[in-house]
């Protein structure tokens, strides 16, 4: 079975192939952001990331919120009770052939 990685790696690959004259090189690289904050604060930061979260009525927020609480607030807590919470983005690069036609 193909990693998911390797998989999202071909769609793009396969999104840009003989389109419009791109590379088949993909730079990609892969990173991860740490947030560090309270669980009741690291709720509120989180819900921007998604894009749906504008969407969401003031209820629902209320919702999704209550849900996370409940689930970081299963995990470890370090100094003053703040959480830390990685998440990991990959940036890709594409890159247009230039020809002189």
């Amino acid at each position: 079975m193909p990693s998911v990685t390797a998989e999202r790696i071909g769609g793009i690959k396969h999104i840009f192939s003989n389109n419009g004259g791109f590379q088949n090189e993909l730079q990609i690289i892969d990173f991860e952001v740490i947030l560090h904050s309270t669980l009741e604060n690291l709720t509120t930061q989180l819900l921007p990331f998604f894009y749906y979260s504008h969407l969401l009525s003031a209820n629902s927020k209320k919702s999704v919120k209550k849900e996370w609480l409940a689930i970081f607030d299963q995990e470890q807590r370090g100094v003053n009770g703040m959480l830390a919470l990685g998440v990991p983005l990959s940036v890709f690069t594409v890159i247009k052939k230039i020809t002189n036609n």
